[in-house]
């Protein structure tokens, strides 16, 4: 099942990544994909947040994000339907 995120509808505390690695896709005007790869680890920077909406405002191209935190995940998709619209398209579980 999809569920529809946005950054005006949830709260930052619901929509933070506290943990894990964050996989970004991006794709810029001209169809050529880059990738970036965040890990936040709290033992090293326990005040690191990041939220979907520092994800877009740090990395304008993006399109995807996977986020893997120990043996669960999300997949999100940006901009699909709506520019500024994140979408949850999947789920992960165990480890890649």
């Amino acid at each position: 099942m999809k569920s529809m995120i946005t950054n005006k509808e949830i709260p930052d505390d619901k929509a933070c990544f506290l943990s894990g690695m964050l996989y970004i896709i991006c794709r810029d005007d001209k169809g050529k994909y880059d990738l970036g790869v965040v890990y936040i680890d709290p033992q090293y920077a326990p005040d690191t947040v990041l939220s979907l909406k520092d994800i877009a405002e740090r990395y304008p191209d993006v399109k995807l994000l996977i986020h893997d935190d120990y043996l669960s995940g999300e997949v999100f998709h940006y901009g699909n339907y709506e520019k500024g619209e994140w979408v949850q398209t999947g789920t992960t579980r165990g480890f890649a």
